[in-house]
């Protein structure tokens, strides 16, 4: 793989793994219930993916216009971040208006994924840079209201 296929994979996968990490490794893809996090553990790995991780990759794809590279990231990246950490995140919170209010912001998260992807489709690249950099900046918003729920230690 050349450099920038390397670096793909790696931040590809990266929310997955922390997932496992906090986990024990085992985190049963097809199981209906997902292992638990304690909830500042959850809440760490999400504002780590917001400052150093796929986030932080996705901004960089789309400031390159790898538009071919979104496509496939923002797919991967809505099952391993949104659907495992930040579905284990919300479910470690004890308070249920916390955790209601989590969920929903995790089914916005979910839109605003599918905009960057559909800004990265073919017949959308005339207006393709500033459509993504619009809908990560709601992404990066979203992943911020996200995290304003954590309590405090």
């Amino acid at each position: 793989l050349e450099s920038g296929g390397r670096e793909f994979l790696v931040t590809t996968f990266s929310a997955g793994m922390a997932a496992c990490a906090l986990t024990d490794g085992a985190v049963p893809v097809l199981a209906k219930e997902l292992p638990t996090v304690e909830v500042h553990e959850g809440f760490a790995l999400v504002r780590k993916e917001l400052e150093s991780g796929g986030v932080v990759e996705l901004a960089r794809m789309v400031e390159d216009e790898d538009w071919e590279q979104i496509l496939e990231f923002t797919k991967l990246y809505d099952l391993s971040f949104r659907k495992l950490s930040l579905k284990q995140c919300a479910n470690a919170l004890t308070d249920k208006t916390a955790q209601d209010k989590a969920n929903e912001i995790r089914s916005t998260i979910t839109f605003d994924l599918i905009a960057v992807n559909k800004a990265a489709r073919p017949q959308y690249r005339a207006v393709a840079k500033p459509a993504a950099e619009k809908a990560m900046e709601v992404l990066k918003a979203d992943i911020s209201q996200f995290l304003a729920l954590e309590p405090a230690v």
